[in-house]
């Protein structure tokens, strides 16, 4: 598109703007309130249901948290006192105060005290009811059963600490006496109390103390009314140790949900459940089961059966996966989210397991239900407003297309010239100037345009002159690594400039003393032009004294003094120089400020790091210093030795987290069976792969050396 058109379109905006906000002011305005208004009025209405839902789960959990524990008590307080009862000699069975469930309350073979009718069950709050399993021994059982009628009291006390929440209390024995609190009749013929579940939890309990902590079982069919019941059970402990049966307390899971759910806020769809993440077994690992809902209480179900957990999942699995950690870490929440394909807002707070939350769910589309009325009534007075303006807005885009059209010729010349001059330096013209007629933004434009072009052609000089160095500095570096039967050798730099401070290299003295290799490493402060003359000019140094006689630490104080008489503007360089004498099996080396080299020895698989006491200070910084030279036994066969630059170490992450000397030791180990350069090869590939996105801010170089 030509910069005419271009300029004839944003002529054509200018100058429609003033048109548009007259006629559509109108609707603007109410589209922004009713914006303003819908969007308020829908955040408000999410704030205040997840304030109000997570409170109510809080407050929910809290009450059934306080009520779990009122049960546990009543377990614990029933536990010692049947305990105390079956070691108390009473009369046996057929006596006053026993009251058996099928002869009494089913077949009325006596008047029962305080009996009463309960949805068509006869129950007495006043006496127990006992009943013994089918193959129970009659002289144990009747035994057991008259002296756990004397519980009635007990019973009926602990019911008053909860009346609405507590269902029915019972104690069964071992032997096979079961009484049941209130009293009360319907059981089956086959029924045995020691083939229930919370009877045989009880029993496999962990905790065999004489006071020991309840269990709370899952939802399960009672046997005598047919409705879902929740038990919370304990083991009756005599006082030598022996466990003599179970007590415990059953909860109706309708009467449950109805004591903890609060009157709904939002909509009369709102749902209270309890949640655990305590089901692997049954659902699989990462699951949350429902433990208590309402649909859980089926009319007519068989006692026998087993009420199957429902799975409670989200359309997301990641927000799944987010709540079971919540819910398994005792964390409260809010979260708006989509399961069974409608978005809800799940509110969730932890009760006495750190397993196990009570949840609120509410429909999402219910708590924003006011809000989209309010959109949906903006939205017709915005149509009907901007139908009665569209002609009129016809009429001024015609003019002003008209006008706009003719204004745009006389802007688009020297725009156009301009255009013409920048494609000329694009071609490589940079004598190219374009041509100014005016002072305003355009002429300003043209005239910065002819003073950038002299400094680009500055630039494009500079950059050639940088490619140039880059070239020079590369072939210092070695071409090739030294071919050598004993030792494999590999070396490698990678500068994060055009121009770097580090240095590596490798010298054979030939034809002198071919069974010596120099290793020298050396790495100056900061990289660029400054850090690679200072580098190129230790590089010839270090060059000119192999030849020399004297030791490496004659050598390397030489090279600091020269360093230090020229170093006028504060640089300074580390340095390691080592020196392998194959044929004496030494090696020498010398460091100056430089990190130690690092030795892999796969027959005890660590990494040890060459002596570096008395290392010295980089060199360039105190022309008088004396460096100091150690020595040791050379790599045998299998071993590597790597020397490197803190560019491999201190390369850092997005997380600002360093590389550190222990994974670089963890890369050798893990690739010492190769051979020098695939080791380098994998210490790089490491390094870069660690720090990501995040860019190289300094030089990378190394030399791996591995004995054969």
């Amino acid at each position: 598109m030509s910069i005419r058109s271009k300029l004839l379109i944003l002529l054509l905006l200018i100058a429609t703007l003033p048109m548009f906000i007259a006629v559509l002011v109108g609707q603007v305005s109410t589209r922004f309130v009713g914006d303003r208004l819908t969007e308020q009025t829908q955040a408000q209405l999410i704030g205040l249901a997840e304030t109000q839902m997570l409170q109510g789960a809080q407050a929910a959990a809290r009450l059934a948290g306080a009520e779990a524990r009122q049960i546990n008590l009543a377990v614990m307080v029933q536990a010692r006192t049947a305990a105390d009862a079956l070691e108390t000699e009473r009369e046996i069975i057929g006596g006053a105060g026993v009251w058996l469930a099928r002869e009494d309350f089913d077949e009325r073979a006596r008047a029962v005290p305080g009996i009463e009718t309960i949805d068509g069950q006869r129950v007495s709050f006043g006496v127990p009811s006992i009943i013994f399993a089918p193959d129970a021994d009659p002289q144990d059982a009747a035994r057991s059963a008259a002296r756990l009628a004397s519980m009635g009291g007990t019973f009926a006390g602990l019911r008053r600490l909860d009346p609405g929440l507590i269902a029915s209390q019972y104690a069964a024995t071992i032997d096979g006496a079961h009484c049941a609190y209130p009293g009360h009749g319907g059981y089956p013929e086959e029924y045995d109390p020691r083939e229930r579940a919370w009877f045989e939890l009880a029993l496999a309990s962990d905790d065999p103390g004489t006071l020991p902590t309840p269990i709370w079982g899952e939802p399960m069919v009672d046997a005598s009314t047919g409705r879902v019941i929740i038990t919370a059970s304990a083991p009756i402990v005599l006082s030598d140790g022996t466990i003599a049966g179970v007590t415990g307390v059953d909860i109706v899971l309708r009467n449950l949900i109805d004591h903890f759910e609060r009157q709904p806020t939002w909509t009369e769809n709102e749902e209270l459940m309890i949640l655990s993440s305590q089901v692997e077994a049954d659902l699989g690992e990462g699951q949350l089961g429902i433990y208590a809902q309402r649909s859980y209480d089926k009319e007519g179900a068989d006692w026998r059966s087993h009420v199957e957990l429902e799975p409670f999942q989200l359309d997301d699995p990641d927000e799944s996966a987010a709540l079971v950690r919540a819910i398994k870490d005792g964390k409260s929440g809010v979260v708006r989210t989509r399961r069974g394909g409608r978005e809800i807002l799940c509110a969730h707070a932890p009760l006495l397991s750190d397993a196990t939350s009570l949840v609120l769910i509410s429909p999402f589309e219910d708590i924003v239900a006011i809000s989209d009325t309010i959109d949906r009534e903006f939205w017709g007075i915005i149509a009907t407003q901007l139908q009665s303006n569209i002609a009129i807005a016809a009429v001024v885009l015609t003019l002003v297309v008209i006008i706009a059209f003719r204004g745009a010729r006389s802007v688009t010349r020297p725009v156009e010239e301009l255009g013409d001059a920048v494609e000329r330096v694009a071609r490589g013209d940079l004598e190219a100037r374009a041509t100014v007629r005016s002072d305003d933004e355009i002429g300003r434009l043209a005239r910065n345009f002819n003073r950038m072009v002299p400094k680009l052609n500055d630039r494009v000089r500079l950059r050639q002159s940088l490619d140039l160095a880059m070239e020079v500095q590369q072939a210092l570096l070695p071409g090739e690594p030294p071919s050598l039967d004993d030792l494999d050798v590999d070396g490698h730099s990678i500068y994060c400039d055009e121009t770097g401070g580090d240095y590596y290299d490798f010298m054979v003295v030939q034809p002198l003393d071919s069974e010596h290799l120099w290793i020298v490493m050396g790495d100056v402060t900061g990289h660029g032009i400054a850090a690679a003359l200072l580098m190129t000019t230790a590089r010839a140094i270090v060059r000119s004294r192999v030849g020399i006689p004297g030791s490496m630490a004659e050598h390397a104080s030489a090279l600091n003094a020269q360093l230090a008489a020229d170093n006028q503007h504060g640089r300074f360089m580390t340095m390691c120089v080592l020196l392998l004498d194959r044929a004496s099996g030494r090696m020498r080396w010398v460091l100056a400020g430089h990190d130690p080299p690092i030795v892999y020895d796969p027959a005890s698989d660590a990494c040890h790091e060459l002596e570096s006491a008395n290392g010295g200070i980089p060199l360039g910084i105190d022309a008088d210093w004396t460096y100091h030279e150690h020595e040791g036994a050379m790599p045998t066969p299998g071993q590597v030795l790597v020397v490197g630059t803190d560019g491999i170490w201190e390369a850092r992450n997005d997380d600002d987290e360093m590389f550190g000397k222990e994974r670089l030791k963890e890369t050798i180990r893990a690739n010492a069976d190769a051979p020098a350069q695939q080791i380098r090869e994998a210490i790089v590939r490491a390094v870069e792969t660690f720090r990501g996105d995040t860019p190289q801010l300094d030089d990378i170089t190394l030399v791996v050396v591995k004995a054969r």
